[in-house]
Parts: C-alpha cells; sequence; structure tokens
C-alpha cells in the first residue's frame, strides 16, 4: 500500500502594503487652495496693480510648491510626474514675464499675460491626462477634475485675453492654483501600488 507523506503548499501573496502618507504635500495642497480660492474671490475688489503683484507672486509660489511636492512623490516611487510638469511650467511661465517686464519697448499689461496663462493652461492640461491615463495604475479622480478646469480656463483665456484685465489675471490665476493644489492633496493622499510577490509551491512528497 503506497502511503503519501507530506503536504502541499499554496502560492501565497505578499501582503498589501502601503506607503507611509507625506503629510506636508497633503498640507500644501490644501492650503494653497485656499489660497488660490482666496485669490479668485478677491478679484472682485483688488485694485489693478495689487491684482497683478499678487497672482504673479502666488503663481511663483505655488510653481516652487508643486514641483518640490512632484519631486516628493516621486521619491516614494509614487506618480508625481504631473506635479513636477505643472511647477515646472508655472515657473517658466514667471521666468518669462519677468524676463519681458524689464524690456522697454515691451508693455507688460494683462493680455499677454492671460494669453500666456491660456497657452500654459492647454499644455499643462494635456499632460495631466496624458498622465492619468497612460501612467497611473488607478484613475486618478482629482487630476481628471484639475485638468478639465485647466482647459476650461485655457479656453476662456485664449478667447477672451485682447479684452483681459488685472483682475482677470487674478481670477484665472486663483482658479488654476485651487485646482491644481486640489489635485495635488489627491496625490499626497493615494497610496502606492503594493508589489505583489508570489513565492515558490510547495512540493508534492510520496
Amino acid at each position: 500500500m503506497l502511503t503519501l507523506t507530506g503536504m502541499a503548499t499554496l502560492p501565497v501573496t505578499a501582503p498589501t502594503t502601503q506607503s507611509p502618507l507625506k503629510p506636508w504635500p497633503l498640507v500644501a495642497g490644501f492650503a494653497a487652495s485656499a489660497i488660490g480660492l482666496g485669490l479668485a474671490v478677491s478679484s472682485h475688489w483688488s485694485t489693478p496693480r495689487t491684482s497683478l503683484r499678487l497672482a504673479f507672486g502666488l503663481v511663483i509660489v505655488w510653481g516652487l510648491l508643486e514641483l518640490a511636492s512632484g519631486a516628493a512623490l516621486m521619491k516614494r516611487r509614487e506618480v508625481g510626474t504631473a506635479h513636477m510638469v505643472g511647477g515646472a511650467l508655472t515657473l517658466a511661465l514667471a521666468a518669462l514675464l519677468s524676463f519681458l517686464s524689464v524690456i522697454p519697448a515691451f508693455a507688460l499689461s494683462a493680455e499677454p499675460i492671460v494669453l500666456l496663462i491660456g497657452v500654459s493652461c492647454a499644455v499643462n492640461a494635456t499632460f495631466r491626462y496624458l498622465d492619468v491615463l497612460l501612467l497611473r495604475p488607478v484613475l486618478a479622480l482629482p487630476d481628471a477634475l484639475a485638468g478639465a478646469v485647466l482647459f476650461a480656463v485655457a479656453g476662456v483665456a485664449l478667447s477672451s485675453w485682447r479684452d483681459a484685465t488685472p483682475a482677470m489675471v487674478e481670477l484665472l490665476a486663483g482658479t488654476v492654483v485651487f485646482a491644481s493644489a486640489l489635485a495635488l492633496a489627491g496625490s499626497a493622499n493615494q497610496t502606492s501600488p503594493a508589489a505583489v510577490e508570489k513565492a515558490r509551491p510547495g512540493r508534492l512528497t510520496s
């Protein structure tokens, strides 16, 4: 009589692990969204000179913040590419406006600023959707919504930049920061997908 000894071991998977939450990008995202919303609302009461200064200063601060937050998310092996690109585009826009402002023959007014905001938002939104659809393992709803807002801002800016005012610059800049900052908070709150490792199956001995 043949007796089977031993027992088969079934494949097991490693337990799902979650990467630790980065609190400062999360807090920074919510704080920047509140500031952006306040800037958009205050556009109805600010003077033209104050509007341009507030919008320009917030754009620079937000660009640095989003770039640093995207780099922090990338260090966690999470998808922060869209935020790094968004921050780089924002800083590039600020640098271009700073360069144009020192040219004597170029009058830096609301019209070219709104035009550049429209182009920047169109590029940023396009890359954000490519990131959400192609690079992210799961659909990121905050980034998808932020991309929709950026496309809407781009449409408004590119269609009405000839009639732009400083208040419009403040309103558009505040809206962009508000939507992008909420997307950053959503990315900081998103846990990275765990790697699933399969153990070797045991052997059946007789």
